[in-house]
C-alpha cells in the first residue's frame, strides 16, 4: 500500500454530499429558523476548529514529554491542524453574522437596563471581541505551523516551539472559552469554565484522532506500524479524559448547587426545565457513563472496533455538550422555551463534518503518513503495554 493517502472517490463523494447538505440546510434554515442556523454555525465552527487545534496541541505535548506513542501516526495529528484556517474563517463569519442573535451584550439597550453589562462593555464589545478572535487564530496558525515544520524536520528547536505553543494555548484557549461560549450568558460565570471546556476539547480531539487512525489502519496505510498496544493508549486517553470531563461537570454543578446564589443557579435552572432536563442528563450518559463502563475492561481499550464506536458516541456527545452550553440562553432570548434539534442542526453539523474530512484528507495526501525519520519512531513502533 502506498504511503501517500488518497481519499477514495466513494468517500469523497459522500463528503461532498454532506457539504452540499450543510449548505442547503443553511440556506433553507435562514428562511424558516434563522436562530437555529446561527446556533448551529457557531457550534460547528467551534467544534471543528477545536478538533484542528487539538492536532497541534497533542503534537506539542508529545514533543515536550518526549513521548513515543504518537510517532507512528503523528502525521494524522499534523493534518488535523490543517483545518485551523478554514475553521477560523467560518468562526469569524458566524460570530460577525450571528453576533446580534448569539450575544446579548451586542444589544445596546441591554447595557442600559443591566448595570452588570454596562460594567463589562470595555471588554465585551464587537471590535475588541473580533480583535481577540483574530489574534487567537493568528497565534494558533503561526505557532502550529512552526511546531509542525520543526517536528517534521526533526529540528532541535521543536521542543522550544512546543513549549511556546502550550504556554500560549493555555491563555488563549481559556479566553476563547470565555469569549465564544461563556459570554453568551454575560450575567453568569464559572471559575472552572475554561477547564470544563478543555476537558471536552481533549475528549473530542482524541475521538477524532482515534477514528482517523482506525480508518487509515483499516485501509492498510498503517499496517505493520500500529497494533493493539497503540489502540490501548488511545483507549486509555478516552477512558481517562471522559472521566476528567465528568469530574469537571460534577465539580461545576456542585460548586453552584451548594452556594445557591441566584445569579449562578439560573444557569442550571434554564437547563433543567422546559424539556431541557432529559438532554442535560443524557449529555452525561453519552460523554461519560457509556464510555466509562465500556472501556473499563483492558481488552475493550485494545479493540479497535469498540474504540471506533466509542469515538463516534463521544463525537455526538461533544456536539450535544456544546449545544447545551450555547443554545438554551439563545433560545430563551428568542422566546423559545424548549430545545429544538431538527434538520437544520443535523444538516449543518454533517456539512461541517464533510468539509473537515475533505480538508484533512487533502492535507494528508500531501505528505508521507509514516515518518520513519522521527527520532521516536522505532520506540513508538515497538510500544508495549
Amino acid at each position: 500500500m502506498s504511503n501517500l493517502f488518497q481519499l477514495p472517490s466513494k468517500y469523497r463523494n459522500w463528503a461532498l454530499t454532506l457539504v452540499g447538505a450543510g449548505i442547503l440546510s443553511t440556506v433553507l434554515g435562514f428562511i424558516f429558523s434563522p436562530t437555529n442556523v446561527w446556533i448551529s454555525l457557531h457550534i460547528g465552527a467551534i467544534y471543528f476548529l477545536c478538533a484542528a487545534l487539538f492536532g497541534a496541541f497533542i503534537l506539542a505535548v508529545a514533543e515536550v514529554s518526549s513521548a513515543a506513542w504518537l510517532a507512528p501516526y503523528k502525521s494524522v495529528a499534523e493534518c488535523m491542524s490543517s483545518f485551523l484556517i478554514p475553521g477560523g474563517v467560518l468562526l469569524v463569519l458566524s460570530s460577525l453574522g450571528g453576533a446580534h442573535t448569539l450575544f446579548e451584550w451586542t444589544h445596546a439597550e441591554a447595557a442600559l437596563h443591566h448595570p452588570v453589562l454596562a460594567e463589562k462593555q470595555a471588554y465585551l464589545n464587537i471590535p475588541f471581541f473580533l480583535t481577540r478572535l483574530i489574534v487567537f487564530l493568528g497565534l494558533w496558525v503561526w505557532l502550529s505551523g512552526k511546531l509542525i515544520k520543526a517536528s517534521r524536520d526533526q529540528s532541535p528547536n521543536r521542543v522550544k516551539w512546543a513549549v511556546i505553543f502550550l504556554i500560549v494555548f493555555a491563555f488563549t484557549f481559556s479566553f476563547a472559552s470565555f469569549d465564544w461560549i461563556m459570554s453568551i450568558e454575560p450575567h453568569w460565570y464559572s471559575t472552572i469554565f475554561a477547564l470544563y471546556c478543555f476537558s471536552g476539547f481533549f475528549v473530542a480531539g482524541v475521538s477524532v484522532l482515534t477514528i482517523a487512525v482506525f480508518v487509515l489502519d483499516k485501509r492498510g496505510f498503517l499496517s505493520g506500524v500500529i497494533n493493539e498496544n497503540h489502540y490501548h493508549d488511545l483507549g486509555k486517553l478516552l477512558f481517562g479524559f471522559t472521566t476528567f470531563w465528568a469530574y469537571m461537570w460534577l465539580s461545576q454543578y456542585l460548586l453552584i448547587w451548594y452556594t445557591n446564589i441566584p445569579e449562578e443557579t439560573t444557569y442550571y435552572l434554564l437547563r433543567t426545565q422546559n424539556d431541557w432536563d432529559w438532554l442535560f442528563y443524557f449529555n452525561l450518559v453519552l460523554n461519560w457513563i457509556i464510555p466509562f463502563f465500556v472501556l473499563m475492561p483492558r481488552e475493550m481499550k485494545r479493540n479497535r472496533e469498540v474504540l471506533l464506536r466509542i469515538g463516534i458516541c463521544l463525537l455526538i456527545g461533544r456536539w450535544l455538550d456544546l449545544f447545551l452550553l450555547i443554545a438554551p440562553k439563545v433560545f430563551e432570548s428568542s422566546k423559545v422555551t424548549g430545545p429544538s434539534i431538527g434538520w437544520v442542526e443535523v444538516g449543518i453539523g454533517l456539512g461541517f463534518g464533510g468539509f473537515f474530512v475533505l480538508v484533512c484528507a487533502a492535507a494528508l495526501g500531501r505528505r508521507r503518513i509514516i515518518q520513519k525519520e522521527d527520532v521516536y519512531f522505532e520506540e513508538g513502533l515497538h510500544l508495549t503495554q
